[in-house]
C-alpha cells in the first residue's frame, strides 16, 4: 500500500495521541552501543502508541504544536540511524505519514517517549 499525507480534514484532525504507529528503519537497537555503530543490518519496525504534548512535556522542553510524541514503553523506540523516517499511522484502512523520527533522550527508555515532527503542521510547505 502507498503512504499518503494526511491531508483529508477526517485524518488529518485525529486525536494523535490516541493512534498506535509503526516505526520503521535501520537504526541502532540500543543507545550508543559500542558494538552497533552502522545501526540494523535488517529493517525493523516497532509499534509505538501515540503520547499526549502535555505528557511529552515533562521529560522535553520545548514541546511545541508541531511536534509529536510516541513511545515510552520500555524496549520500543526508533534510534539514532532512525531520524528522518515515518513514523505511521493505519486509519481506515490507509496508511498515513503522521511524523518524521526527529530525537529522543536515549532509546527505548521507559517513561520516556521519541519525539516526531508532526507532518499536518507542514502540508502547507
Amino acid at each position: 500500500l502507498p503512504l499518503c499525507l494526511p491531508t483529508a480534514d477526517a485524518v488529518k484532525d485525529k486525536n494523535t495521541d490516541e493512534l498506535t504507529y509503526t516505526a520503521v528503519g535501520w537504526g541502532n537497537t540500543e543507545h550508543r552501543n559500542k558494538t552497533i555503530q552502522y545501526g540494523s543490518r535488517y529493517k525493523l519496525h516497532v509499534q509505538l502508541n501515540g503520547v499526549t504534548n502535555d505528557e511529552c512535556g515533562q521529560v522535553y522542553d520545548n514541546i511545541v504544536p508541531s511536534k509529536l510524541c510516541a513511545g515510552a514503553e520500555a524496549g520500543k523506540d526508533t534510534c539514532q540511524g532512525d531520524s528522518g523516517g515515518s513514523l505511521v499511522a493505519a486509519v481506515d484502512g490507509y496508511s498515513y505519514a503522521y511524523g518524521v523520527v526527529s530525537y529522543g533522550k536515549g532509546c527505548g527508555r521507559g517513561g520516556v517517549p521519541g519525539v516526531y515532527t508532526r507532518v499536518t503542521s507542514f502540508l502547507d510547505w
